[in-house]
């Protein structure tokens, strides 16, 4: 068996530094492209669609807003239309509200006033084959096993992807019965770095890392690959910082109880979003001034960036395991 530990990062890895990605520049002076940008899985209602322009390296005038825009997202034939979301720096956000399976077959069509019309089509995959386990390891860290299982010593390797995200709750309660208790819910999300002994046969060609960390969709997700089914069991650990449940104040008229709820959720990733996700940086194209900064062809027809989907396992709302 061999383990890979992810170690936590004390310093927040934006996505810009933690994505990096091959750049191809859309060097034709013929006018941009539109980038996008989504992941749809099963097991989110909510899909997230980035929209934005790509602009030929030969103007200077920077990030373009975007008018006219025209998106129709369809499952299994049957169209829908996301609702913009949010726009922040001339990048343009829709949101999806339709829940998705394993095999449907999800496409998108966008288009915008002066760019060419961009569509791509992708399938929800089976969940990953993955066993999860917890422990309390040393003070203050959560370790989290998961324990690929493969032995088909097939050489095709599969992808994968682990989000780990956090729910503090201050449970206050009165001794007065007749207060109603009241509850504060906060968000956590965490960081990862992250080593792997487990090397990429590409590695030398490509400069793939068995283990990056990414934003996608709005979380921190851990992403990897397997050796090809040599291994029997392969265990990748991620270890997080862990906060004991216990009662945060007790005085006479009121207590509060601090409690953390964790929800993990564990991707199959189709090799074309880890490649796209999980790329060289080309240093020397930072300063290129194409917004967003890194751009790969990925498999957006008649554009630029990645409609990959993805296959979820998620394990709900979990507390805190027993000390």
């Amino acid at each position: 068996m061999r383990i890979i530990p992810a170690i936590l990062s004390s310093v927040l890895i934006i996505a810009a530094s933690a994505c990096e990605r091959e750049t191809v520049l859309p060097i034709k002076p013929d006018g941009g492209r539109l980038y996008l940008e989504c992941f749809p899985s099963n097991g989110h209602d909510a899909t997230y669609i980035r929209l934005a322009a790509a602009l030929p390296i030969t103007e200077a005038e920077g990030t373009k807003a975007l008018s006219g825009i025209m998106m129709d997202f369809k499952v299994n034939d049957e169209s829908f239309a996301p609702e913009l979301y949010s726009e922040d720096n001339h990048v343009y956000t829709f949101i999806a509200d339709v829940p998705l399976k394993t095999g449907d077959i999800v496409s998108v069509n966008a288009m915008a006033d002066g760019y060419p019309q961009i569509m791509a089509t992708s399938s929800v995959p089976h969940e990953a084959d993955m066993e999860m386990s917890r422990e309390i390891y040393n003070y203050g860290t959560l370790r989290h096993r998961f324990k690929v299982k493969r032995n088909d010593g097939s050489g095709q390797k599969h992808y994968y992807g682990v989000a780990i995200r956090g729910v503090l709750r201050m449970e206050k309660t009165y001794t007065d019965p007749d207060m109603k208790p009241e509850v504060e819910v906060s968000c956590l999300q965490y960081d990862y770095r992250t080593e792997s002994p487990l090397k990429s046969e590409d590695e030398d060609v490509l400069g793939y890392k068995t283990i990056t960390q990414c934003h996608v969709n709005g979380t921190n997700i851990v992403i990897f690959e397997d050796d090809g089914g040599k291994t029997p069991d392969l265990e990748i650990v991620v270890d997080i910082p862990y906060q004991q449940d216990k009662y945060w104040v007790v005085v006479e008229d009121y207590k509060i109880f601090r409690r953390t709820l964790y929800n993990v959720e564990m991707f199959r990733i189709p090799e074309a979003a880890y490649e796209y996700l999980n790329p060289r940086i080309n240093e020397s194209l930072l300063a290129a001034g194409l917004i967003p900064p890194f751009i790969s062809n990925g498999n957006i027809s008649g554009g630029y960036g990645i409609f990959s989907c993805m296959g979820c396992t998620s394990s709900g709302w979990i507390g805190s395991p027993a000390q």
